[in-house]
């Protein structure tokens, strides 16, 4: 509902993966990572996707979003900024 209302709040504080614990206990880079981007004032929420393949800034706009890769990448690092084409909300269960 966050997401197809463009609530990127909303979006941000429903961000999870249980998988986070496991892989930061393995690769502690990973959570000092996340904890550097989340401090950038500019990112909404920080989310390590599956295992660790990838990690994710949320931004509260294309031009944030653009900006921030940007950045990320004079610093040497890979970075892209992508944007939600459409929202889908779940189907119904039952």
């Amino acid at each position: 509902a966050a997401l197809a209302a463009g609530d990127s709040a909303a979006v941000a504080a429903a961000l999870f993966n249980r998988l986070e614990a496991p892989a930061h206990a393995l690769h502690p880079r990973l959570e000092a990572l996340q904890d550097e981007l989340a401090q950038r004032p500019e990112v909404l929420g920080v989310l390590l996707s599956g295992s660790g393949s990838t990690v994710l800034c949320l931004a509260p706009d294309a031009e944030c979003a653009a900006a921030l890769a940007a950045r990320l990448r004079a610093e040497g690092r890979d970075a892209l900024a992508t944007r939600t084409i459409s929202a889908t909300p779940h189907p119904p269960e039952g």
